[in-house]
């Protein structure tokens, strides 16, 4: 009985620290999306500005409303930066309480199709490494709590593009309805669109996609680090942002190979057979692996 009260009494502590971590981080994702929406207003706002001053005489222009709005997203990016910055620390510190340091790994056990066949007794499998989690705290924290809680199983890779393959919440018959698991944990959109120079989009890295990213994620065929970084895809509202890059396949390259080769149809290269996740697990030790080919 005297043991029991010891563990009740020190794991206790522990339990009510993370849930204050957790609330912490949820309060300041909350803050952080709604400073996103609005600097994205404020964002098309300034563009209609620009587009009226080209268009008036110049002696006719509202120079009081331009200096406000110039003011007005000076201080929105400010209080943007500010709470990333937060949101990274809250990641960081969560990795090293659940993970630890690292590196961190995650393996995908996978099913492929054979002339659209499927034989789930065979297992192939790859593993990715993490970037460092000083470098994209939240991209890996985000991911990791993924895998954690098991939201990739029985998802597919669905699109074989000449430059990505990519998975997504989708299950091999269906669009979509593996959607709704990832909502549920918000676990379906990263804060912000992280990024950093020294995790660049090199071949056989992993990418987060959308605006804003998540939950699909890719991995790069070929070097996509100009188009998927800052300015890559400037059609979108904030074209300075990047495609958040978090992880690199380490092994198993054979299995790539083999699902590169899928044909797709149309330029998004959609694969009328599916590759299934059967599980993506995190794994500590690299000898967890078993028969994987390393990535030269």
């Amino acid at each position: 009985m005297i043991g029991w009260l010891l563990v009740i009494l020190i794991s206790t502590p522990c339990a009510i620290l993370a849930l204050s971590h957790r609330s912490k981080y949820s309060s300041l994702q909350i803050k952080l999306a709604t400073v996103t929406d609005e600097r994205r207003k404020q964002e098309l706002e300034f563009t209609a500005m620009e587009k009226q001053l080209q268009e008036a005489h110049k002696d006719e222009v509202p120079d009081e409303e331009r200096h406000r709005l110039v003011l007005r997203e000076d201080l929105i990016n400010r209080r943007y930066t500010q709470l990333q910055e937060r949101v990274q620390r809250e990641s960081h510190r969560e990795v090293l309480r659940k993970y630890g340091p690292g590196p961190h790994r995650v393996q995908f056990d996978v099913t492929i199709p054979t002339d659209g066949e499927y034989d789930f007794n065979r297992v192939d499998s790859f593993v990715v490494e993490m970037a460092r989690i000083e470098l994209m705290p939240h991209s890996v924290h985000f991911f990791l709590e993924q895998v954690t809680h098991r939201l990739w199983d029985g998802c597919t890779f669905i699109l074989n593009a000449h430059h990505i393959l990519q998975a997504g919440p989708h299950t091999k018959d269906q669009d979509l309805d593996k959607r709704p698991n990832f909502v549920t944990l918000d676990l379906d959109k990263l804060s912000f669109q992280e990024f950093s120079p020294l995790v660049q989009h090199e071949q056989y890295t992993l990418g987060f996609a959308g605006r804003p990213a998540g939950p699909d994620f890719y991995i790069n065929k070929i070097d996509n680090s100009e188009t998927h970084g800052p300015w890559g895809q400037a059609h979108h509202v904030l074209g300075e942002e990047a495609d958040p890059c978090f992880g690199r396949v380490i092994l198993g390259m054979e299995v790539l190979t083999r699902i590169f080769a899928l044909e797709g149809k149309g330029s998004h290269g959609i694969l009328t057979n599916r590759v299934v996740i059967k599980q993506a697990k995190y794994i500590a030790e690299l000898d967890q692996a078993q028969g994987q080919q390393a990535v030269a």
